[in-house]
């Protein structure tokens, strides 16, 4: 079996085979044109790939693609609920979806973005395999923990990793990342996990995060977008404010939002918020894949 029709078994419509031997559930949204970028958009944390349809049809209407799936223990794909093992296998599974976009559709630009521990490991993904991808998306990133999450907290669960990775110790208070009306509907969607992040994925953010935010600073070798609202009580937007003052590449933009909280791209004006990211793709991405 040669490596392209391996490849191609990993990789079907409905999901992902990954090194692990685990089938990660995998979502598509084309149009019925030729799309002018695929954007490669994942979660954020206990959510699902399905929280983002909307999104994605907004894309399709503007002729992009979308692809997202769910992450190891989040939605229908297998694992300890809320659980998210490693996130350099989380950003490899990335890379492989990418490179059989990219042979796929070798004439079309394909970005990478997340929300929340989504955008870290989408960022995670650019920065470590930049080759795979023609821009970077970020709403909210999870580069580090709101000054309202104790730091007590995130310390022991420094500590505990090395001993107990998987225990359950950070509780979030859903109601002030959203809209009532968003926590509910997330309340009823039985592939939300609505509990207590484990120790080992909050150890993750602050080795990931850290430097992921410094390379940002730095500027990447692909240009990115970057969306934060400035009333978010989980990832500290003031972290991507200190991206937004030192970027150094002219055609990366960092947006804060007033008074928006952590969920975006859910409820009031989230598509103010996709336009934002949208003018920037056929601006910063598109128009420029089409020149080079």
């Amino acid at each position: 079996m040669n490596n392209e029709t391996s490849r191609r078994e990993r990789i079907s419509n409905n999901y992902l085979v990954n090194n692990r031997g685990q089938k990660i559930f995998i979502r598509r949204w084309f149009t019925s044109e030729r799309p002018e970028a695929i954007v490669l958009f994942q979660h954020g944390y206990g959510e699902h790939s399905g929280k983002y349809e909307h999104i994605a049809h907004l894309f399709n209407s503007r002729g992009m693609a979308m692809v997202s799936y769910d992450f190891e223990g989040h939605g229908r794909s297998p694992g300890l609920r809320g659980d998210i093992k490693d996130i350099d296998a989380a950003a490899e599974e990335l890379k492989m979806v990418s490179v059989e976009l990219n042979r796929q559709y070798p004439d079309i630009p394909v970005l990478v973005g997340g929300h929340s521990i989504g955008g870290l490991i989408a960022g995670v993904a650019a920065a470590r395999y930049t080759e795979e991808f023609a821009g970077l998306l970020m709403t909210a990133p999870l580069l580090g923990f709101a000054s309202n999450i104790p730091g007590v907290v995130q310390e022991t669960a420094r500590y505990v990793t090395s001993m107990a990775a998987t225990f359950p110790i950070l509780s979030l208070n859903f109601e002030e990342l959203g809209q009532k009306s968003i926590i509910k509907e997330f309340e009823r969607d039985d592939l939300v996990h609505l509990g207590k992040i484990r120790a080992r994925l909050i150890s993750q953010v602050h080795e990931y995060g850290g430097k992921l935010a410094k390379q940002l600073k730095a500027g990447l070798s692909i240009p990115f977008w970057l969306g934060h609202g400035d009333a978010d009580a989980f990832a500290d937007h003031t972290i991507s404010s200190e991206i937004m003052d030192e970027n150094i590449d002219e055609n990366s933009v960092v947006n804060i939002y007033p008074e928006r909280l952590h969920f975006l791209l859910q409820g009031d004006n989230w598509q103010n918020i996709c336009n934002d990211m949208m003018e920037w793709i056929y601006s910063h991405v598109i128009e420029v894949y089409k020149v080079g």
